[in-house]
């Protein structure tokens, strides 16, 4: 009996320890020093395709990113991208391509370009644009939110959840003055 319970008090304190390993992992991100969050950090770099890319991690998805392209041919402008990844496995997916879908982000009620669908896992990853702009002004433009966030609505002949399985995201914002720069940077840099 007595190795029992010593067995039962060994398991429940390796439980223990596992819950606070796991939850110190999956905490709410340590701001340092009123600097960036650390797991949400912005990636900058130049894939060798004729661009930058700054982007970020979803926090709703993990593996969706907010993607700010910006051109080695005009330094001053970024293409603003994001992913979805869905699993629903409807067989028309591809029919979106090239199509505008209705979505929301942060209050504004506005229209993506579906740019690329790709096979990914066990779904696919669908990269929605919201166009072209100039890098200083599109900083200026989301400098009043905190988030970047993005829910795909319903329209005419379209139901969200016919093709994704979550319809919402959002990134933070916080560095994204910071890391266009170094994209701005980075890409002026590397035609010179």
């Amino acid at each position: 009996m007595a190795s029992i319970k010593r067995f039962v008090i060994l398991f429940l304190s390796l439980l223990i320890v596992n819950i606070v390993i796991v939850g110190v992992t999956l905490a709410e991100p340590i701001m340092v020093g009123g600097s960036e969050e650390i797991s949400t950090s912005w990636k900058v770099e130049d894939p060798g395709n004729g661009g930058i890319l700054v982007s970020r991690n979803g926090q709703v998805q993990y593996g969706d990113s907010l993607i700010l392209y910006i051109p080695k041919s005009n330094c001053n402008s970024l293409e603003s991208l994001f992913t979805f990844y869905t699993a629903v496995g409807n067989p028309g997916i591809e029919k979106l391509k090239s199509q505008q879908l209705f979505i929301q982000l942060n209050d504004n009620d506005i229209k993506a370009d579906v740019r690329f669908i790709y096979p990914f896992l066990m779904g696919h990853s669908v990269w929605l644009s919201l166009g072209i702009f100039n890098i200083e002004e599109f900083t200026d433009n989301l400098q009043q939110y905190e988030i970047f966030e993005v829910i795909i609505k319903n329209s005419t002949n379209f139901v969200a959840t016919d093709y994704f399985d979550i319809e919402t995201n959002y990134w933070h914002l916080n560095g994204l003055k910071s890391a266009l720069s170094q994209g701005k940077n980075l890409c002026l840099s590397s035609i010179s």
